[in-house]
């Protein structure tokens, strides 16, 4: 009994467990642009992020296209020191190739699966990217924690056309 009462202590909850899109969504719900809103990688603001960074003018964007390409401008390159206290090496921007994937699993969620040469974007293997919302418009979850109870993650939401 006391091994199990450790076992269930140790375990945690992934936050974002009850707010994945679990009923695939369209493709032309999900084009659009999206921007960096939130941070979970250490305890600045994003607008803090931006300004010790130097790109005030230009913001953290993913721009999901119907061609099946992406742009990511400025988007944050983290290395992780200690759990919950990750800092940023850089800011890079880059293209590349994404589709859809997921509605498998344990718990059936959806994501998007990012290819590109020249930037590092988490997918949907291991803990990745996500999509948020049960209908559009849907928000982009980039989860670097090897798991997601960790809570280590960008939240980008869509923009209005």
């Amino acid at each position: 009994m006391f091994a199990g009462t450790l076992l269930l202590a140790g375990c945690q909850v992934d936050p974002y467990y009850d707010a994945y899109t679990r009923k695939k969504p369209n493709n032309p719900d999900i084009v659009g642009t999206y921007i960096l809103t939130g941070q979970t990688l250490n305890d600045q603001s994003v607008s803090n992020l931006r300004t010790k960074a130097g790109v005030t003018a230009s913001p953290q964007t993913l721009v999901i296209r119907s061609d099946g390409t992406f742009v990511a401008t400025n988007i944050p390159q983290w290395s992780e020191g200690v759990p919950g206290d990750w800092s940023i090496k850089n800011f890079k921007s880059g293209s590349g190739k994404w589709k859809l994937d997921g509605g498998g699993g344990v718990d059936s969620r959806w994501g998007l699966d990012f290819s590109s040469s020249n930037i590092k974007l988490p997918n949907i293997d291991g803990m990745g990217t996500c999509l948020l919302g049960e209908k559009p418009p849907y928000q982009i979850l980039l989860n670097l924690a090897r798991d997601p109870d960790q809570d280590e993650a960008m939240t980008f939401e869509k923009q209005n056309p």
